[in-house]
Order: C-alpha cells, then sequence, then structure tokens
C-alpha cells in the first residue's frame, strides 16, 4: 500500500524525467515521436488519352519535318502488294473518347519532426483507364511551387494543388522505362508493324493528358 502510494506521488508531480527514492521508481520520460499523418482521398477522373501512332500526311511531299514515303502496302484481302503513294510520320494522336474513372486515388504525408525536407512532398496519383486495362500510378515529387515526377520531369498543373479538392494535369510525360523507347518520327517499320498489329502498338505507347482529378465527397 505504501508503495502505491509512492508511486501515485510520484506520478503527481511528473516532470520531463523523476525518480523516487524507492526501488520501484517511476521513470517518466517524453520523447517527440513521428508526427506524421497520411492522408488518402478516392475521386474521379477525366483525362485524354494519347497513342503514339502513324499519321498520314497525304499525297504531297511535306515542305519540311520529319516523314516517310509508303509507296505500297500488303493487301490481306487481295493476299498481294496495293500500291499506296502516301507520306506518314509518327505522332501523339488524341483518342476522340475521353477516359474516366470513379476510384482514382490520391495519396500523400506530412512529417513535422524534421526528418524529411519541409519543402519536399511526394504524392501518390493512381487511376484507370478501362478501356485498355492500364492503370496509371504515378508518383510525383513538389519541391517548392515545382511539380516532377519521380525521374524529374518537370508537370505542369493548370489548375489546383495535388492536395487540394480538385487539380488539372496538362499531361503525364511519356514513361519510356514502361513502354520502351518511342519509334523515330520518320520510322517507315514501325507503319508496317502498325498496321499488322494496331490494338497491340496502340496499347503500347500510351499517355495522358488534360486530367482533371476531383475528389470525392
Amino acid at each position: 500500500m505504501k508503495k502505491l502510494l509512492l508511486t501515485l506521488a510520484c506520478a503527481a508531480s511528473l516532470g520531463l524525467w523523476m525518480s523516487c527514492s524507492d526501488s520501484n521508481e517511476l521513470d517518466v520520460t517524453t520523447h517527440k515521436g513521428v508526427d506524421a499523418v497520411q492522408y488518402e482521398y478516392a475521386g474521379t477522373v477525366t483525362a485524354t488519352r494519347y497513342v503514339y501512332k502513324p499519321v498520314e500526311l497525304g499525297t504531297t511531299k511535306p515542305a519540311s519535318g520529319k516523314y516517310y514515303f509508303i509507296d505500297e502496302e500488303w493487301d490481306e484481302d487481295k493476299y498481294e502488294y496495293v500500291p499506296v503513294n502516301k507520306y506518314f510520320h509518327n505522332a501523339w494522336v488524341a483518342d476522340k473518347t475521353p477516359v474516366t474513372d470513379n476510384v482514382a486515388t490520391m495519396e500523400w504525408g506530412t512529417d513535422t519532426t524534421g526528418a524529411t525536407q519541409t519543402n519536399i512532398v511526394s504524392y501518390y496519383f493512381d487511376f484507370r483507364d478501362n478501356d485498355i486495362s492500364n492503370s496509371v500510378e504515378t508518383t510525383i515529387r513538389k519541391t517548392g511551387d515545382t511539380y516532377s515526377t519521380s525521374r524529374g520531369i518537370v508537370i505542369t498543373l493548370t489548375a489546383g494543388t495535388l492536395d487540394g479538392t480538385t487539380f488539372t494535369i496538362k499531361e503525364l510525360p511519356y514513361d519510356a522505362s514502361r513502354y520502351g523507347t518511342l519509334p523515330d518520327e520518320d520510322d517507315g517499320h514501325y507503319y508496317e508493324s502498325y498496321n499488322r498489329n494496331p490494338q497491340d502498338y496502340s496499347t503500347r505507347y500510351v499517355s495522358y493528358g488534360d486530367i482533371i482529378y476531383t475528389r470525392g465527397k
């Protein structure tokens, strides 16, 4: 009973640290722990999908720029080569149907302990392009007022902030590490490959722009 009273007496006069003479001393030390908050929000996304593909330039030779000339191509129905006589180049083309996702997510955290630099925040952004079964996952870092990918490629926000209720990203840079190196604009071999399997190449080289994220209620 005496030890219990002694302990209670010690507890009543706590400081940062104190001990009592009894062998069952009370040791209280306060430490500043990790004062961090993790945010995770679901939301909706609309975006424009861009596909890197051959673009027809017509039968007149372009005055400038990169291009290639196709004089004939294989016709599966006729089972023979047929004349084409058109100029092409490879370029990003916007799909007419917008991408939509009702379960997009945005995550980021704060750390006020000084363990991380206070002017750098990392955001994890995720949405799905169900038309081509593609999950768009990217980490975006904010350093001061600059947004960039984890590879250091700058991203332009045209409205809002990543930790706000809505934002608009002008475009997500093409990820060569995921899809591989793009064919040159004047690569005629890509034209043949694309014609043989356009669906494959329409999902291989993909980028996204005009991304509008709205946080759920």
